[in-house]
């Protein structure tokens, strides 16, 4: 996963996508929130096919492939002993 070339845009609508993400999640409304998720994945696609027509796909899958890796780091970070 390479990621060259983020900018601001970019860098921000990837961490509404991730705080907006239900996977994984118990004891949330998805109904509720699954709507702005999706609104936040909508507009990240629209402004890359706009900014880099040629790789908008490719980068819209490494940015949503994100979560898995985040995911890991938080519960390897919960798992941790206390200092």
């Amino acid at each position: 996963m390479c990621f060259q070339g983020i900018d601001l845009p970019m860098l921000v609508l990837a961490v509404m996508i991730l705080f907006t993400s239900t996977l994984d999640i118990e004891g949330v409304d998805k109904e509720k929130i699954e709507p702005v998720h999706l609104n936040y994945v909508l507009l990240l696609q629209r402004y890359l096919k706009y900014k880099y027509p040629r790789e908008a796909n490719k980068r819209l899958g490494d940015i949503l492939m994100l979560h898995h890796p985040t995911r890991e780091l938080f519960e390897l970070h919960s798992m941790r002993l206390p200092i």
